[in-house]
């Protein structure tokens, strides 16, 4: 079954999930504006590895410069905006080791 979860910044702002039963991407999104403005590709064959709606988390930093995805509890995707940067790991089982660059995380 396919699902999307997402999180707003609080200012028109928005970061999203999609899961299309084939592919799992985040969008950084502007509903009222730019609409798409970037995306990350985080996985192929959801029903392969496992992943469902309630293992997926849409979340933002405590300053807002960050939007991040986790997957069962560990962030797999990341975007950036204060420094324009994005990072995603390719998901392909449980076992795929997660984002752990300490900079990207901070502040989450």
């Amino acid at each position: 079954m396919a699902f999307m979860v997402d999180a707003g910044r609080g200012d028109g702002l928005f970061c999203f999930f999609e899961d299309d039963n084939d592919t799992g991407y985040p969008y950084y999104y502007e509903p009222d504006g730019a609409g798409i403005i970037d995306y990350l590709h985080i996985y192929n064959y959801p029903k392969k590895i496992g992943v469902k709606k309630k293992d997926v988390d849409v979340v933002w930093s405590k300053d807002k410069n960050k939007c991040g995805v986790k997957i069962w509890g560990k962030f797999y995707g990341i975007f950036d905006l204060a420094l324009s940067k994005k990072i995603s790991v390719l998901v392909k089982d449980k076992d795929t080791p997660p984002i752990n660059d300490p900079t990207l995380l901070d502040g989450f």
